[in-house]
């Protein structure tokens, strides 16, 4: 059997505005002692990711297997800013790594605002009589 570090996602993706939390869970098995949420790091190759967005706390320990949640709050993007950001998960004690991608839309997106009733020229003159 592999006893090898490993970390599993439970969830790959998710999609947020600027200020909303993308939430994953995540294993870690080790085979021994499961690391502290301090020994997962978060990163990107996408070069607007910022770190502090990340933020990664132990949930359940069980048996060898351990379960974190990562919390991603992307927060003060500009427009050019949004888009897919592919997260590296990493345990800093062993080779055990995950991918994770985080789509970050614009917050005036009208496609995730609710639809404003328009006032017609000729309702206006209605609303006037």
């Amino acid at each position: 059997m592999d006893r090898s570090p490993r970390i599993v996602m439970g969830r790959i993706e998710a999609e947020v505005v600027p200020g909303e939390t993308a939430r994953y869970t995540f294993l870690v098995g080790t085979g021994g002692t499961p690391p502290s949420a301090a020994e997962i790091g978060v990163s990107s190759d996408h070069a607007k990711f910022n770190p502090r967005w990340a933020r990664v706390a132990r949930s359940i320990d069980d048996q060898g297997l351990t379960e974190y949640l990562l919390e991603v709050t992307p927060v003060y993007l500009r427009r050019d800013e949004c888009g897919s950001y592919l997260l590296y998960i990493r345990w800093a004690g062993g080779p055990a790594e995950a991918r994770c991608e985080l789509f970050i839309k614009p917050a005036d997106d009208p496609a995730g605002q609710p639809e404003v009733p328009r006032r017609l020229a000729s309702d206006a003159g209605a609303m006037t009589r």
